[in-house]
Order: structure tokens, then sequence, then C-alpha cells
């Protein structure tokens, strides 16, 4: 039986194994919901990187360029880190550098994987699916905030470990992710909306984007990682 472990925060990755791994990373504020949405709606590709500097030098190559660090928009961007940026059709065949203050440090980190995917609600079904096609054993990455753990990524890896509760073998973490997902599944925003990554962007205006990162399969999509570029699988 494949294991399905969570990590729920990048500051214990070192406690894991890459090297015989498939990794999603799970950043649902807002990185990996921004990647899904871009790709989902034409751009071509998507490169994460750790720092703003990096994220402009690859507009020379012809990259559109978004990122935020602490929730707010990085001067001199294209657009924020946000999923809402992307739906509509103006987007279709660009490439797009992004930064932010965790998602994309996540991916980062996690590029020694046997294999890399971006997940989050909006493509749950996707993650699942492919975790039970691949037989491979899987961590889930979560982003978490400022290196601690995060509720919306822990409910989202929970969300996975719940639905692969009974064909994967669970460690500590995904059976605990996998509990607090089963309690509060039929009304995750209000769950959610006590905590302070929620009401960060709750007092942002950004009501509406975190309902939409909260929407479950509103993509049929599992981008991938692959020499350096995010694409969809």
């Amino acid at each position: 039986m494949a294991k399905l472990d969570v990590c729920m925060s990048p500051s214990l990755l070192g406690l894991h194994s890459l090297q015989d791994v498939e990794v999603v990373v799970g950043d649902i504020f807002r990185a990996t919901s921004t990647i899904t949405t871009a790709l989902a709606h034409g751009v071509k590709q998507v490169v994460a990187v750790d720092t703003w500097e990096r994220c402009a030098g690859l507009r020379d190559l012809g990259f559109k360029t978004a990122g935020e660090r602490e929730g707010i928009k990085i001067e001199g961007c294209d657009v924020d880190n946000s999923p809402m940026a992307f739906q509509n059709d103006q987007w279709n065949g660009e490439k797009l550098a992004l930064t932010t203050s965790n998602g994309t440090q996540c991916i980062v980190a996690a590029r020694a994987a046997k294999a890399l995917y971006i997940g989050c609600f909006l493509n749950l079904s996707c993650v699942i699916q492919h975790a039970n096609r691949s037989q491979e054993d899987i961590l889930l990455l979560c982003a978490g905030q400022r290196g601690s753990m995060s509720p919306e990524d822990t409910l989202w890896a929970g969300a996975v470990a719940y639905a692969l509760r009974k064909t994967h073998q669970l460690n500590d973490e995904a059976k605990w992710a996998a509990e607090m997902y089963q309690r509060v599944q039929k009304d995750i925003l209000s769950f959610l909306t006590p905590f302070a990554h929620t009401q960060q962007l709750l007092h942002a205006n950004k009501a509406k984007e975190v309902e939409l990162c909260l929407s479950q399969d509103v993509y049929d999509i599992l981008p991938c990682y692959r020499n350096g570029y995010i694409e969809e699988q």
C-alpha cells in the first residue's frame, strides 16, 4: 500500500525524504490556486521563483510577472498573486513568472522530488485521481505561513487524505488533517473565517477571492513541474 504523508509546514520538510516520493504542493491562499487558474485559462508556462529580482529578470524572456509579499502586490508586477486576475482569455499563450511569500518558496524547495505537482481545492479531484493512479508514495506539502502551519492548507491536505484513507497508508499528520476536514467540510469558510490569514484577505476586500480559493473541482487540470517550468500535465 502506498504511503500518503502530510507535511504541515515547509519548516518541517527536512524530516521527509524527497528522493522516492511524489510531492504535491498546496498553498490555498493563494499561490497554487493562482497557478491552477492561470494554466486553466490559457497560460502556457509558469515559473515559480523565490525572489522578486529573479521574477523581474524573466521579463526579458517574454514573461509576465505576478507576485506578493505579506499579501500585498509587489510594486512593478503586472498582477497580484490572485486567481481572479487570470479568469479571462487575455492570458492565452502567455508565460508567467510568479513569486509569493510562501507557495513559490515551497515549490523551489521541493524540486528534488521524484515528481512535483500543484494542488488546491480548485483541482482537488485531479490530485486524488492522480494519487490513486500513480501508486507512488505521496507527500502533501502545505505552504503554511511564515514557516508555521496554516489551517486552509491543512484542510486541503485533509480533504485529499480523507479521500485516500482506504487506499493509502496515512502518517499521523495526514490522519489528523483528514479528521479535521471531515468535521468542517460542510462549511469550511465559516471555520476558517476567524483565522489570521483569512482575516488578512477579508480586510483587504478579497472575500470573493477567498470563496473562489475554497471552491472544489472548478478545474480539471493537474499542473506539473518539469525542467523548471510548471505546465498542465
